[in-house]
């Protein structure tokens, strides 16, 4: 990450990741480094995978392409100008030559009518620098797309060309592409980096989030409760006899109440990402040994590689000493409370529990689409019960005490269960949380007239309101609705 970040690098195409999970330490210093990427990795054995790191900048998707074992893959969609899209692709080879051949064959040719513009990138682990059968066959494939294969030159410590950048026309340049065989870099790998330029204009990403919140801590609350002093009772007093229409009433006063004292606001905010150990010294570091690199290739002597190879180094050293001494002290910092180290906890190893949702063209489509599925699912499940033989139930002669009616409760006891209990609230309520705490004892009369009303009349209409919302199961897994599960939060 210290080489795509100190290199301003957009689009990186990683192989064998050796990343074991959806989420861990790896994904987390992607993220603190203020980059995101899309990855694939093996669930079974050790080893493999295939990741797409990315600027937040650059607007694009991942799609899921279907094909055979062979090799691994992760797919992106770059939005370009004009309504067009780019394909791109990070590959890595792990099956059986001839076998794969037919793969990557029948792969290119399911993407190929779909796109315009391609661009694969990954290690085919074919010595393409050989004059071979392998070689000639693998050449073929792409070239009867059309495609082109830019790489020359030796990518592997071994002196061979396992690596590939593939595009179709005109968008890399065979120039364009340098193989940087500095292992000093990357002493744990034996594969040379590869930088190339695309001819494509990409789209910027909406690098702006749209936000709603309600300024809760500027409430004047005595005006606040005046207001639902006058609209709460009224409900008793009208002949707003059913449940139903005794909730209603309630959700409305409170409603306008919020929306009169703390209306919905909109903001747009800029998400800018940093590594939190970036302080003023390891920036200033980073500038020299730019501007180090920038005088050993314009000079190209000894001595400004040397001096550029001392400031690589020190950088680096600088770079794990900042983040060990961050570490250490958000260790400290959290040690006091148990809840509060294990959220860090799970930031450092990226379990937040973001929203991870598939790409979608149209929001109100894809609704309607989980809805649809999951109804019939539900259906398909009740369907699949086997019908139970009618049985004639007899009645025994109960001889205690019937439960004709419940016993109304009192404000007394329902101020006793909400003091115990945590608090909550949603999207969906008309009160927050932080409201109904501090003004408890102004909502506790009409909620328990409320509660007595629901155990008197046996009904509970108006308050069975859920948020849905699906989540993917798997990130390794395709995007279809049947990998996905509906978790619900309750009004």
């Amino acid at each position: 990450m210290e080489h795509i970040s100190s290199n301003n690098i957009s689009l990186s195409f990683i192989q064998e990741t050796w990343i074991t999970d959806n989420n861990n330490h790896t994904t987390a210093m992607v993220k603190a480094y203020g980059y995101k990427m899309h990855h694939y990795h093996r669930k079974d054995s050790a080893g493999g995978g295939v990741a797409i790191i990315f600027k937040p900048t650059i607007k694009l998707i991942r799609v899921f392409v279907n094909h055979a074992n062979t090799f691994e893959s992760v797919c992106v969609k770059i939005m370009l100008p004009n309504n067009k899209s780019m394909l791109c692709c990070c590959i890595y080879r792990t099956g059986a030559v001839t076998t794969f051949f037919s793969d990557f064959d029948d792969f290119i040719g399911d993407v190929f009518v779909k796109y315009s513009k391609f661009l694969i990138c990954g290690d085919v682990n074919l010595h393409l620098d050989l004059v071979s059968a392998h070689t000639a066959e693998f050449l073929r494939i792409i070239s009867s797309y059309g495609l082109h294969q830019h790489v020359m030159g030796a990518t592997h410590k071994a002196g061979h060309t396992l690596d590939v950048v593939i595009s179709s026309n005109k968008v890399v340049d065979k120039d364009e592409v340098s193989i940087q065989p500095q292992t000093s870099n990357f002493p744990s790998c034996d594969h040379f980096p590869l930088n190339f330029s695309t001819n494509c204009e990409l789209l910027p990403a909406d690098d702006k989030k749209k936000i709603t919140f309600r300024n809760i801590k500027k409430i004047d609350l005595q005006k606040y409760r005046d207001v639902l002093s006058d609209g709460i009772g009224t409900g008793k007093n009208t002949n707003l006899t059913s449940f139903k229409n005794r909730i209603d009433h309630y959700n409305a006063v409170c409603t306008v109440a919020l929306d009169e004292h703390a209306p919905i606001l909109t903001k747009w905010i800029r998400e800018v990402d940093s590594a939190p150990w970036f302080d003023s010294e390891y920036k200033e570091a980073r500038k020299l040994r730019r501007k180090a690199e920038k005088q050993m290739f314009k000079s190209g002597l000894d001595i400004d590689r040397d001096i550029h190879a001392h400031l690589r180094i020190h950088c680096n050293e600088l770079a794990k000493s900042k983040k060990v001494q961050f570490y250490k002290s958000q260790f400290v910092k959290y040690n006091h409370s148990q809840k509060s180290l294990y959220q860090f906890v799970d930031t450092f190893l990226d379990k937040d529990d973001d929203l991870t949702l598939p790409p979608i063209e149209s929001l109100q489509q894809t609704v309607d689409d989980f809805n649809t599925f999951f109804t019939e699912k539900v259906k398909k499940i009740r369907k699949s019960f086997p019908l139970s033989p009618s049985t004639t139930w007899k009645s025994e002669s109960f001889t205690g005490t019937k439960l004709a009616q419940f016993e109304p409760t009192t404000v007394e006891e329902v101020a006793e269960i909400l003091k115990d209990t945590n608090i909550k609230s949603c999207g969906l309520d008309p009160v927050p949380a932080e409201l109904l705490k501090e003004n408890l004892d102004l909502f506790l009369p009409e909620l328990c007239d409320l509660v007595n009303l629901s155990l008197t009349s046996g009904s509970m209409d108006g308050v069975k309101v859920a948020h849905l919302t699906p989540l993917i199961k798997s990130m390794s897994l395709d995007s279809s609705k049947k990998k996905k599960v509906p978790t619900a939060t309750l009004r």
